[in-house]
């Protein structure tokens, strides 16, 4: 079964565990995203979205159209201030080539390349980019973190 096939099974049973997602994203709202922020969208982001918008999934992921429960930003918009936040503290060329789908608790900014399902994480104190891991878990892939959440929230 495709990830997004288990996603969607997920959401349908409508887990205690709160089965947040909003609208869809379009084909066009997807390019928009890439064309507002000059970058490719990852796929698996980009399956996900298109089915079932912002949403949380072991993490909060935003997309074009903010869901309310999550929160009044968008993709374009964390993606925006990631950047402004990364450029007055450092000169790293490279993280233009990330999206900032996510935003944690803590002021911490999780990214994604559009090449990799690999999560990182900014962070704010340190003013640089690390590898992401779920309080302790060796959980820095997208498709890995979410497959965690479903299986351990439908249970």
């Amino acid at each position: 079964m495709e990830l997004v096939d288990k996603i969607r099974l997920f959401f349908d049973k409508g887990s205690d565990s709160g089965s947040i997602h909003g609208a869809p994203n379009s084909g066009e709202d997807i390019l928009q995203i890439e064309e507002a922020l000059s970058i490719r969208v990852n796929q698996l982001y980009k399956d996900i979205i298109s089915h079932f918008g912002s949403c949380y999934l072991g993490i909060e992921i935003h997309s074009l159209h903010p869901e309310k429960l999550l929160g009044n930003t968008n993709v374009v918009e964390l993606t925006k201030w990631f950047r402004e936040k990364i450029s007055s503290y450092c000169e790293l060329p490279e993280y233009k080539d990330f999206l900032a789908i996510s935003i944690d608790g803590s002021g911490n900014y999780i990214l994604i390349k559009d090449d990799s399902n690999q999560l990182f994480m900014y962070n704010h104190e340190s003013n640089e980019i690390e590898h992401f891991h779920d309080y302790g878990q060796d959980l820095n892939e997208l498709d890995r973190l979410i497959l965690d959440y479903i299986s351990e929230a439908g249970d």
